[in-house]
């Protein structure tokens, strides 16, 4: 059998098969019994091998026992069994050597070893007796034989078992559990119980456990506290009850100590402890930081509404004259501080997992013509030469992220430009490898410029990381662009690798994953974009009512409003735009514009109550939330008020008309949220 030793260690069957005389070993179990072991002399006997013994044996067991004894072996058996482990039975039999014919007789022994309710181990000892005077000598033999196999099997196992009486008082111990506590032994235990013993500082549980035990009831692997040798140790046990002639005489237990395993899981759970606290005061600390983070996009947002907005609309009525020269560097200036909000922002969104891609069909021919546009006149300013290739393209159309990408590439030219000595050259090529399903593009940017140390390229992409150079010469940054890119790159299935050596520059390869699309789907999408677009004529002469508490702002949306005919109403906080929409005609307002943070009432509240309200047009009038805080949650929660739309300030031109024409002209059929 090949779960043998599951009953009988390998250490219990290397003894027992060395012992003399004749032994065999049966497992009992649900009615049947199966041939463990015997000794070797017991192979000889028989007639079989070591090597075919317990299959061949089980198949011919029959064969070696006489026809007339067979009943009375297995009647004997069974009774052993029923009688329990104290019981020894005592009968003759004839066997003989297989593949022979000549039966002899043999005086056996059977006793047993419980297991279970209905489990145990049954010794059979067999002694020749066909001298009849060998059969009057030999019954004290087998009593001896028995009693030594049972003991070599005891004190040879390295499990401590011991046994005691219907009062819970040791009779017996081997050699394992006299080791265990330090006993020379057994005359130390018998007669006595755990009490006695004082190992345990709480005996309640165990006395429980053992009365449980002699009321019938086995219990395994019970978990307690032992004091041993001076200190406290865990342990494992578990206990049957004995029986003689079907009363309960006794118990027999075995226990292991698994004071290791309990300190480690002790010490795993101090650790879990530690690691929940630290990543509560981490959730805690994040919840600050988006808190500072969300009022310090609204403090500064707020005010550079109304600076960039205002100097737009400066310039559109000021000539070509210093003034208008002015207005330009007071935009620029605020598109730049507000383009360093955007990177914080980002990279804290990216790193907490809030940042959602908006992929759609594309060309990849426009998106290079955008970042030519907007990173040629720093280069030309620079006196640099910038190239953009595109003869590695061969598929022009994919889908993508597409500002992402862009965000991308601007970050790596501007990059390169900005540590690149005038006259010096910048160049971005493009390859593409195809797969079945999708489209990797490999965007190669080159540059002429001073380099990087190798001490810094190992932490280029790192936030805030910036090497120690001549702010004079190659200006300031907030060391923040490169980290978003390549987090923006790994988001969309690819990387940013960097390689550079000082003073003769350095090579950025960008990847990006696009999935495929044919050209027939992109003039479907320009299309779209165009219907989209002519919605223009549709948005003159309709109302829409502006809640917000700053005048700057309400002046520079107005103004943004009224260049297409817009009517315009304004409301300085949530409960003055309730009681406007209140007493308005249905259909009177094609959207509201609420900010979000007012005094009084909020604007998510005052959507909230608009939504509420018993008129035909509450649930239908687009409510498009303005806000200098851009973080994910702020604008879940405003979806969640019933708000539309979400553009973040400074509000520009074609992010409000793109979310006021899809808005209105699908009459709040989805939603629509821009962060420009």
């Amino acid at each position: 059998m090949d779960d043998n030793e599951n009953h009988i260690s390998q250490e219990e069957r290397s003894v027992i098969e060395k012992l003399p005389g004749y032994e065999q070993i049966f497992y009992y179990h649900d009615g049947i019994f199966h041939l463990e072991l015997m000794t070797e002399e017991m192979y000889h006997a028989v007639g079989v091998s070591r090597e075919d013994t317990l299959e061949y044996y089980e198949n011919q067991k029959d064969e070696l026992v006489h026809p007339n004894d067979r009943e009375k072996l297995y009647a004997a058996m069974h009774k052993a069994m029923k009688a329990g482990a104290e019981t020894e039975e005592y009968l003759d039999l004839r066997l003989r050597k297989i593949g022979g014919h000549r039966y002899q007789w043999y005086r056996t022994g059977i006793s047993v070893r419980k297991l279970g309710t209905d489990e145990a181990l049954i010794y059979l000892s067999f002694v020749n007796i066909n001298d009849l005077q060998a059969r009057n000598e030999t019954q004290e033999e087998a009593h001896k034989s028995t009693d030594l196999l049972l003991n070599t099997i005891l004190d040879t196992t390295q499990t401590p078992i011991f046994w005691k009486d219907d009062r819970r008082r040791f009779a017996g111990a081997n050699r394992a559990f006299l080791d265990y506590f330090g006993f020379s032994s057994e005359e130390s235990i018998l007669g006595k119980t755990d009490e006695d013993m004082q190992w345990h500082s709480d005996p309640g549980p165990f006395m429980d456990d053992e009365q449980s035990v002699l009321n019938g009831e086995s219990t395994y692997l019970v978990h307690g506290k032992c004091r041993c040798r001076g200190e406290v140790r865990d342990i494992l046990a578990s206990k049957s009850p004995i029986y003689r002639n079907g009363k309960i005489i006794g118990l027999v237990g075995s226990f292991m100590d698994v004071s290791e395993r309990y300190r480690q899981d002790r010490k795993i759970s101090a650790l879990n402890d530690q690691l929940n606290t630290a990543l509560e005061r981490e959730r805690i600390s994040a919840r600050a930081i988006n808190e500072f983070l969300s009022r310090m996009s609204y403090e500064i947002r707020t005010p550079m509404n109304a600076v960039i907005g205002l100097s737009h609309l400066a310039m559109e009525k000021t000539g070509e004259d210093p003034t208008r020269d002015y207005l330009e560097k007071i935009a620029v200036s605020g598109e730049y501080l507000l383009g360093i909000m955007n990177d914080v922002l980002d990279l804290r969104k990216i790193e907490g997992g809030e940042v959602t891609l908006m992929p759609a069909r594309c060309s990849i021919h426009e998106i290079l013509s955008t970042v030519r546009t907007l990173t040629q006149p720093l280069a030309q300013s620079g006196n640099i030469t910038l190239t953009i290739s595109e003869e590695g393209i061969r598929n022009r159309y994919g889908i993508c992220d597409e500002k992402r990408v862009e965000q991308i590439l601007i970050s790596l030219l501007n990059n390169a430009v900005k540590f690149t000595d005038p006259g010096g050259k910048v160049e971005l090529s493009v390859r593409q490898e195809m797969r079945s399903d999708r489209m990797k593009v490999i965007f190669t940017v080159k540059d002429t410029g001073c380099g990087m140390s190798p001490e810094f390229l190992v932490r280029l992409f790192e936030p805030f990381s910036q090497e120690n150079r001549d702010p004079g010469r190659y200006g300031q940054g907030t060391g923040l662009g490169l980290a978003i890119a390549r987090r923006f790159a790994r988001l969309m299935g690819g990387d940013i690798i960097a390689d550079s050596h000082e003073g003769i520059g350095s090579t950025f390869e960008a990847t990006v994953m696009f999935g495929l699309c044919s050209q027939d789907e992109i003039r479907q999408t320009r299309k779209e974009e165009k219907s989209l677009q002519e919605g223009d004529t549709a948005l003159k002469g309709k109302k829409i009512l502006i809640a917000e508490d700053n005048e700057l702002n309400i002046e520079v949306a107005t103004a943004i409003l009224e260049q297409i005919n817009i009517q315009v109403e304004t409301a300085v906080n949530g409960r003055e735009a309730l009681d406007k929409f209140n007493q308005s005609q249905a259909g009177d307002y094609a959207a509201i514009l609420m900010d979000l943070q007012m005094p009084v009432m909020d604007g998510y509240e005052a959507a909230q109550q608009i939504r509420s309200m018993d008129r035909t047009d509450a649930a239908q009038v687009p409510i498009i939330a303005m806000s200098a805080d851009v973080l994910e949650e702020s604008i879940s929660k405003a979806m969640g008020k019933g708000m539309d739309g979400y553009i973040s300030k400074p509000i520009n031109h074609d992010q409000l008309f793109r979310t006021l024409k899809k808005l209105i002209r699908t009459e709040k059929k989805g939603t629509e949220t821009d962060k420009g």
